[in-house]
């Protein structure tokens, strides 16, 4: 009888296996990613297996500790499986459905995109990828998607090429096997973007792009592309998690200003101002999953 770590392990090779069988299972586990981008790979493998509707993750202590919130009795944890002084082992994390607010809970943000957030967002998504937002903020991160997934093949060519023996790819050239590799990560990466902030994928191209996904029919190659797209777009929705985040605190220390120099007769320059109100500012990015404290909060 297996132990409870070996079927973990186990269920994640199954959804691996399962994910790149067909266009719906691969852009249905693209949609748990959208949501859980924080999260690795294997991790994003498990949760879709156990939640898919998940929305923002964390550990029992993170949620009981740090943001002030119960979890509900009787919840099921999502187990994934890390390593634990060198071993494999098991831990827990809920959804943000699984817990209560406390009376003195923080409350959570779970960033929507705005019509007001496009020029603090492609303002930060041009000076960390170097891509202008010239036609929108949609075709903005098309071109960082396509941008991100051929620096993973310039990166890691050798180890793809490696990793697709007894797949579907292993026959093809190495031309041939970049334009696919590249192809299929720079749509799910688009994807991924293109879902987190509201936008519908599907208007900017059909799923049929994802066809040949099934080609990806080994663990070892789904491994790499799985890796390739979670960790270019949890990047890029990082970048853009902060720039929000940035954006509704200036709001915030702006209204704040106003007041506090209505209230106090003293007299102080907007630069101590701004070091008083927004010298915690990073500490307040809480590691939840496409969550950060409310700026109210």
């Amino acid at each position: 009888m297996a132990t409870k770590l070996e079927s973990y392990v186990q269920m994640a090779g199954v959804t691996a296996a399962d994910v790149t069988k067909s266009i719906e299972n691969w852009t249905g586990f693209l949609a748990t990613a959208a949501h859980l981008y924080r999260y690795s790979f294997p991790d994003q493998l498990l949760i879709h297996a156990q939640r898919p509707q998940a929305e923002a993750c964390a550990s029992f202590e993170i949620w009981n500790k740090r943001m002030r919130r119960y979890v509900r009795r009787g919840s099921r944890g999502i187990a994934l499986v890390n390593m634990q002084n060198g071993r494999p082992g098991l831990r827990y994390v809920f959804d943000v459905k699984d817990t209560g607010k406390r009376k003195d809970a923080r409350e959570l943000y779970l960033w929507k995109y705005k019509e007001e957030y496009q020029e603090c967002i492609s303002s930060a998504l041009e000076k960390f990828y170097g891509a202008a937002c010239n036609d929108g903020i949609a075709v903005q991160l098309c071109h960082i998607a396509a941008s991100l997934a051929k620096d993973f093949w310039k990166n890691y060519q050798q180890d793809i090429i490696v990793e697709t023996e007894g797949s579907r790819l292993e026959d093809l050239d190495r031309r041939s096997l970049r334009v696919q590799f590249c192809r299929m990560a720079a749509f799910s990466i688009t994807y991924i973007l293109l879902l987190r902030c509201g936008f519908d994928p599907n208007r900017y191209f059909s799923p049929d792009v994802f066809q040949g996904i099934s080609d990806f029919n080994t663990t070892r190659i789904t491994k790499i592309i799985g890796h390739a797209v979670s960790r270019a777009s949890g990047d890029a929705l990082h970048q853009i998690a902060i720039a929000i985040f940035a954006f509704e605190r200036e709001k915030k220390d702006e209204k704040t200003g106003e007041n506090y120099k209505k209230t106090h007769e003293r007299t102080v320059s907007d630069g101590e101002l701004r070091e008083t109100q927004t010298a915690n500012y990073f500490s307040n990015l809480y590691p939840i999953d496409c969550a950060v404290p409310s700026v109210d909060a």
